[in-house]
């Protein structure tokens, strides 16, 4: 028979440990990773645009709020790492830690990009800032020196905003919610000056 008191309880064996407190942090902090990412997919989505004496600026909806989101997410994700390293030894649970441990860097990382994204649009031209935070990517597009304004569609399902030069020259920009949403005053101002627009973009607006 086996001593109970020389009995101590298993925290290496190969499943995450009985004791209910921590299966219900770890259950609300993987339900906590669902509604957060759910939450950046849709907040992503909105934009609002705001009229200005030089034209309309175009802004992502409440950039704070995927900032905060990011960083619950953050936060969340390298609780149950720490979690799920310390509770077990078998590898599945090491290797969730580890997942779950980038997901909390990466999150917390990037959590203020988005909120210097924005789109200025004119009638002469548009300026376009996007990317990280840390090294963003801003374009500047004078619709004067425009030959054409085209959509393509690539390999993974995404478009880019394909805008030729008079000097055939070309500029590939990502087109994501802001461009999307400016989609019509571009082509617009763009016909204004001249520019040949392309099916594709005459398909993206029907």
């Amino acid at each position: 028979m086996t001593n109970p008191e020389n009995s101590e309880p298993n925290r290496t064996g190969q499943g995450f440990p009985a004791n209910p407190r921590i299966r219900q942090v770890v259950g609300a902090g993987l339900v906590t990773l669902i509604v957060v990412f759910v939450g950046l997919q849709s907040s992503s989505l909105r934009v609002s645009v705001i009229k200005q004496p030089e034209g309309n600026l175009y802004l992502a909806s409440n950039p704070w709020l995927m900032c905060i989101a990011c960083g619950v997410l953050g936060v969340v994700a390298g609780t149950l790492a720490v979690l799920y390293w310390m509770r077990s030894r078998a590898f599945l649970f090491r290797m969730a830690a580890v997942v779950l441990a980038l997901v909390a860097v990466v999150s917390l990382l990037f959590a203020p990009t988005g909120m210097n994204h924005r789109l200025l649009v004119r009638p002469n031209s548009f300026d376009l800032r996007i990317g990280f935070w840390f090294a963003p990517k801003e374009t500047h597009i004078d619709f004067r020196t425009l030959a054409s304004l085209d959509l393509q569609r690539l390999s993974n399902g995404q478009y880019e905003l394909i805008v030729t030069r008079n000097d055939r020259n070309e500029i590939r920009l990502p087109f994501g919610n802001l461009l999307k949403k400016a989609l019509l005053q571009i082509v617009q101002n763009a016909r204004d000056k001249g520019v040949v627009i392309g099916g594709g973009v005459l398909d993206a607006r029907d």
